[in-house]
């Protein structure tokens, strides 16, 4: 019948328009050309896909023989402090004479921060051990002892935990440290401090990246149809934000600008592509500034407070203030940022990132 061979035609015309429209969604979603124009855009602005953590600094095979020299060391046992340093530390610090504690600070010195030493067996656990006595040693050793200690804490500490312990025993001491006029050298620490908050900015970044551009999952992948939506000039605008601080050293100036909303991620539903983008890029530098920016702005309040400076200006306040310092019947007892949030709370902690500069305030403080 005539009727009966029209509806086969419509049948087969119809499952070929759906198998056309299904080569060309896939062939949509498989395209590859929008992600190696992000990719060579990435690199270009400084960001390897490809990035691996950074690598650690040839040891000196002399000081890793020193260090080996050492031997068995004390390990660190928590807690440190409980208002004061707990007497586990006590007895720890104890045991090392001025002679000894002063070979292992020469060791610590000259292997710095970031030894690699997966070629010397038990090295790195020496190592551990003994720049974490050398840390602990800031709050007990005897004042003409605090300069080595201190030159061992600054050149091995490279990450922001132990750069805060590092602060807080600098401001459990500093009385001593201002009665024997020692002043350290702030500026290497607070470079490096810096230094590994924009590595991880950009091996996080690159990371995030990988994701957008589907590399972890299916064609399918919520990553790629998403990466998909927003299209290559948005993610090219992702990229640009990533990026636009340069030296990484001030992402809230940016966040202050491109909040578009603080919701849920069911609120950012209603935002705009490009809004959406934004966002998405300011939660990651929010998260990202607020596990580094309580060791790095303890440090430069420190350096400030050691060398009679005034407080350095505020990276979280978009108009360029200082710190602000907070005062106890009469008297400075450290300073405070106004915080990720960008909103002044007078000092509470539960906002603001308060950092100590005596040792009535480091009392109340955990140094980790």
């Amino acid at each position: 019948m005539r009727w009966l061979r029209g509806w086969r035609l419509i049948r087969v015309s119809v499952a070929i328009l759906v198998l056309i429209g299904a080569l060309g969604s896939l062939a949509w979603l498989t395209d590859t050309s929008a992600d190696e124009r992000i990719r060579r855009r990435a690199e270009h602005l400084g960001i390897d896909l490809d990035h691996a953590w950074p690598t650690s600094i040839a040891a000196d095979p002399d000081a890793v023989t020193a260090l080996l020299a050492l031997g068995d060391l004390p390990r660190q046992a928590p807690p440190l402090w409980d208002g004061a340093p707990t007497p586990s530390l006590r007895e720890r610090q104890s045991g090392l004479r001025p002679a000894r504690a002063a070979e292992i600070a020469a060791v610590v010195v000259r292997l710095g921060h970031q030894p690699d030493l997966r070629a010397h067996r038990g090295a790195r656990e020496i190592w551990t051990n003994a720049r974490l006595l050398m840390l602990e040693s800031l709050y007990v050793a005897r004042t003409e002892d605090l300069p080595a200690a201190i030159d061992a804490s600054f050149a091995s500490v490279g990450d922001r935990f132990d750069a805060f312990t590092l602060a807080h025993a600098l401001a459990w001491r500093i009385d001593d440290l201002r009665r024997a006029g020692i002043r350290p050298a702030f500026e290497p620490v607070i470079e490096r401090l810096l230094g590994a908050y924009r590595d991880e900015r950009l091996y996080l970044s690159a990371g995030n990246i990988r994701s957008l551009l589907g590399d972890r999952g299916s064609v399918f992948s919520r990553q790629r149809l998403f990466q998909r939506w927003l299209g290559e000039p948005i993610a090219a605008e992702i990229l640009d934000l990533m990026v636009e601080v340069g030296d990484g050293r001030d992402p809230t100036t940016r966040l202050q600008r491109w909040r578009a909303t603080d919701g849920t991620t069911e609120s950012t539903m209603l935002l705009s592509r490009t809004d959406y983008a934004r966002w998405l890029v300011a939660q990651h530098e929010l998260r990202e500034w607020r596990s580094h920016a309580l060791a790095i702005t303890a440090m430069e309040a420190l350096r400030s407070a050691l060398l009679d400076l005034p407080l350095p200006r505020d990276r979280c306040d978009i108009s360029g203030a200082a710190l602000r310092p907070l005062v106890r019947d009469g008297a400075v007892i450290g300073a405070y940022s106004i915080g990720v949030d960008l909103a002044d709370d007078g000092g509470d902690r539960k906002g603001d990132i308060v950092v100590p500069l005596s040792p009535t305030l480091a009392a109340e403080m955990t140094p980790r």
